[in-house]
């Protein structure tokens, strides 16, 4: 089973690949990203502090159930979870106005808690997102139209 350290590490390498399309065309894949990018977040934390590893989604569900971490943004998590299958399954088009939202008030709250829960020399840095999100948003509010370009 992977480690703190290797599932660190991966989330890691998944927020430099969202960080290479995000607010970008690829929408539905980056709520995918951000998802997986949460699932490596959680393990990390159940195997530093609990010794736990989940062997799928359900069974994480439930160790995050029996467990009931403190701080840990449940709703965060299921929305991601509930918008990377949809995103995937049943609707292929998101609209950039939607992953700033799932960002900023999903994706962030779990990286926050995971940065809540590690040293300061572990912690994830999303500053490149966050820049994105920002400047994309300025656009946004300007009614630049290639903010809902890839819609």
């Amino acid at each position: 089973m992977p480690s703190f350290k290797e599932h660190s590490e991966h989330s890691r390498h998944n927020l430099a690949f969202l960080e290479s399309f995000f607010l970008n065309r690829f929408n539905d894949w980056a709520i995918t990203v951000m998802f997986y990018t949460s699932v490596h977040i959680v393990e990390s934390i159940l195997d530093k502090n609990y010794f736990i590893h989940s062997q799928n989604h359900g069974e994480r569900s439930d160790n995050l159930a029996k467990l009931k971490l403190t701080a840990f943004p449940e709703k965060a998590y299921r929305v991601l979870k509930k918008e990377a299958n949809d995103s995937r399954y049943k609707r292929y088009k998101v609209c950039s106005w939607e992953i700033h939202l799932i960002f900023k008030e999903y994706f962030l709250k779990l990286v926050k808690w995971f940065n809540s829960q590690v040293e300061e020399s572990q912690t994830l840095d999303i500053q490149v997102c966050k820049n994105f999100a920002s400047e994309w948003f300025k656009k946004y509010q300007a009614k630049e139209p290639d903010c809902n370009k890839y819609c």
